[in-house]
């Protein structure tokens, strides 16, 4: 035993009491250190699998217009060593539904094909029976068993065709009129349903589109677009292309409706509801006084639409 050895051993055994201590004091530290480590590892993993279970294991997404165009990507992404699979998926069409059928599943219903691992890589799990093996099979959400009467192994016809969306009259390609500026409304839940509520006067001529339309899209612009949101604000597209004077990329969503690839999120909505802000209605009669009226504008009409769709960028 050498000088050091011996002097640390009797330095213990002379300190008994701060021994102890100090050795309860490292082995509840590495027990506390195990502990955070061990609750690290576990919720990382948690995290993981329950992001795994809602959406898929996919590490990335691409799109193309086009079927030729998504061939030759694939191709690319399957012959990439990298890539240990894909899933694919093709907008087929819509079937527009009947009316009993619309009150419970919206007007339009897209249909899809699937190719690959789509259960695993996608996140896509039937909660009965299984995903379609051919052409002649389709999944259905739960709804249509809950509201709609149809039971797994039914058979059921849907006329498929296409959307195109709606575009001011004029230049071909502008949708400079079914776009505004608006800041009065809010999100929300209603009705078991994630919401958006909007109000939009009469004499705007966006009104016009969303009275006739079934859907419309809120779109938000990044803060470099904010002249974008005034030419919006301030101009009516009955006299010039709003989009094109805002610098805005307009593209078709797979239902068929339009936002902006400037768009840093973007709400698909549905209409639910609609009704118009009288005077009558108006418990404090100031506000009415104040914003309608005049120089103001008329009332406005209000809609509250369910959130079929959204997209972050």
């Amino acid at each position: 035993m050498n000088a050091t050895t011996n002097f640390t051993v009797k330095s213990l055994r002379a300190n008994k009491v701060r021994t102890l201590v100090t050795i309860a004091g490292v082995a509840l530290a590495a027990a506390l250190l195990t502990a955070v480590l061990t609750t690290y590892v576990s919720l990382n993993d948690y995290l993981y699998r329950s992001e795994a279970h809602l959406a898929g294991t996919w590490m990335a997404c691409v799109e193309a217009d086009g079927s030729s165009a998504l061939d030759e990507k694939i191709v690319d992404a399957q012959a990439d060593p990298q890539v240990a699979g894909t899933a694919i998926m093709r907008d087929v069409g819509f079937a527009k539904l009947t009316a009993d059928q619309q009150n419970t599943q919206g007007t339009y219903l897209a249909i899809r094909s699937i190719e690959g691992d789509v259960g695993d890589i996608c996140g896509i799990t039937p909660s009965e029976g299984r995903l379609p093996e051919n052409d002649h099979e389709i999944m259905l959400f739960s709804t249509w068993n809950d509201y709609g009467g149809v039971n797994l192994g039914d058979t059921v016809t849907f006329d498929v065709g296409q959307r195109v969306a709606r575009l001011a009259p004029g230049e071909e390609g502008s949708m400079s009129a079914g776009t505004m500026t608006a800041s009065w409304g809010g999100v929300g839940y209603l009705w078991n349903k994630p919401v958006v509520f909007v109000f939009v006067r009469p004499e705007r001529y966006t009104f016009e589109f969303i009275e006739r339309c079934d859907c419309f899209t809120l779109s938000f612009l990044c803060e470099e677009y904010r002249e974008a949101y005034k030419v919006c604000g301030s101009r009516s597209g009955r006299d010039t292309d709003k989009v094109k004077e805002a610098g805005l990329v307009p593209f078709v969503t797979p239902l068929g409706n339009v936002t902006f690839e400037q768009s840093r999120l973007t709400l698909e909505c549905r209409k639910l509801y609609t009704g118009i802000t009288a005077e009558e209605r108006f418990i404090d009669k100031s506000i009415y006084r104040k914003w309608y009226g005049g120089s103001q504008g008329g009332d406005h009409r209000l809609y509250v639409a369910e959130i079929v769709d959204s997209w972050i960028k």
